[in-house]
């Protein structure tokens, strides 16, 4: 640090002040409660050095002993090690999240027979496609099945409507997102059985169909 001479006699410049520490605003004192994802900064608009901050968000700690629990059950009786990832009854299924569809029990398939792919409506898409791709050359799969079902949400709304039933319970605008609606169920599923058809990797070789299940019945009917 350089010196200042003042009368001939040598003087250092005053220490630096610190600074009160921050007052604690009400919502720090419920962090035990939350996480708090800190703003980060990321570019937009294209311009370099521009910058605005992410929206801070704070997460409720979720519960999930209950779970946790029932896997420490399952691990007690593990039995279904071992498998080496292929699908061994050589079959692969898109079909819809709905929790009232079992994939491998509505097809008489057990752990380890099939390659699953799931999503809203059970739509092929380019996700899907990719699955179906690395299924069919490095897992085993033989056979492709797209089952979507009878009373889908997806099918039962518009895309309008869904947004507004979800902007309700958001609390919060979600016009701007898509949500990959059914108008005409028999159509996409014709549509989806085409696409795999006409994937450039997927060989003719591979059986593809599309089918109906029925929620109510348990029934598969098929349709293309």
């Amino acid at each position: 640090m350089s010196h200042a001479r003042n009368c001939g006699r040598l003087t250092h410049p005053p220490s630096p002040t610190h600074a009160e520490p921050p007052q604690l605003r009400p919502i720090d004192t419920f962090l035990g409660r939350f996480h708090v994802r800190r703003p980060q900064l990321r570019p937009f608009g294209g311009r370099a050095g521009r910058r605005r901050p992410e929206r801070a968000r704070f997460l409720p700690v979720a519960d999930f002993d209950d779970l946790l629990a029932a896997n420490r059950r399952f691990a007690d009786d593990f039995d279904l090690g071992g498998f080496d990832g292929v699908a061994h009854a050589g079959v692969a299924i898109v079909t819809c999240m709905d929790s009232r569809i079992d994939p491998l029990r509505m097809l008489g398939l057990e752990h380890g027979d099939a390659k699953i792919f799931r999503n809203p409506g059970g739509r092929v898409t380019e996700a899907a496609l990719e699955a179906l791709v690395l299924g069919v050359h490095l897992l085993g799969v033989k056979r492709i099945l797209v089952v979507p079902h009878t009373r889908c949400a997806m099918a039962a709304s518009t895309e309008v409507e869904l947004r507004e039933k979800v902007g309700a319970s958001a609390g919060q605008d979600a016009s701007w997102q898509r949500f990959h609606v059914v108008e005409d169920q028999r159509a996409s599923l014709e549509d989806d059985v085409r696409k795999v058809q006409a994937h450039p990797l997927i060989p003719d070789s591979i059986g593809i169909g599309g089918f109906l299940y029925d929620v109510d019945t348990g029934l598969i009917d098929r349709l293309v």
